[in-house]
C-alpha cells in the first residue's frame, strides 16, 4: 500500500478521503498565495472604483465627466485637453473666450442686462401670485 503503479498516474490504493466512493473527486485545492493575490487585486480595483466615483478633480469626478461626454473618444479628448491645460502644455481653449480683465479704476462693471418697468411689474405680479398660494 502507498506505492505507485507502473503508470505513475494513478495510485494503487484508495485514498482515505475516497473510501466508499467509486468515482470520488479530488479534494479542493487551496492556493493561499493565489488567494492573497486575488484579494489584493480586488481591494485595489475597489479602491480605484471608489476614487473614480467619489474623488473630485478640479470640481468634477471622473464618473461625472464620463457621463457628460458624448462617447469614449470625446471623453479621452476632453481628458487629454484638461490634463494638458493643467500641466501648462497648452494655452486657453479656442472655443472659450478669455476671461475679462478687471476694470482699471476698481469699480464693478455695469450689468449687461436691462430690465424695463414692464418686466419688473410682471415679476412682481408673478411673485405675489405665487406667495398668495
Amino acid at each position: 500500500p502507498g506505492t505507485l503503479s507502473r503508470c505513475r498516474e494513478t495510485p494503487n490504493f484508495s485514498a482515505p478521503w475516497a473510501r466508499g466512493r467509486k468515482l470520488a473527486a479530488l479534494p479542493a485545492a487551496c492556493y493561499p498565495d493565489r488567494m492573497a493575490r486575488l484579494v489584493g487585486f480586488l481591494l485595489c480595483a475597489g479602491a480605484l472604483a471608489a476614487a473614480v466615483a467619489l474623488v473630485p478633480v478640479r470640481g468634477r469626478t471622473v464618473l461625472e465627466r464620463w457621463r457628460a461626454a458624448r462617447g469614449p473618444a470625446d471623453f479621452v479628448s476632453r481628458s487629454w485637453q484638461e490634463a494638458a491645460a493643467a500641466a501648462g502644455l497648452s494655452g486657453p481653449q479656442a472655443g472659450k473666450p478669455p476671461a475679462r480683465a478687471a476694470r482699471q479704476d476698481g469699480r464693478r462693471a455695469e450689468p449687461t442686462e436691462r430690465h424695463t418697468a414692464a418686466d419688473r411689474a410682471e415679476i412682481e405680479r408673478i411673485v405675489s401670485e405665487r406667495a398668495g398660494k
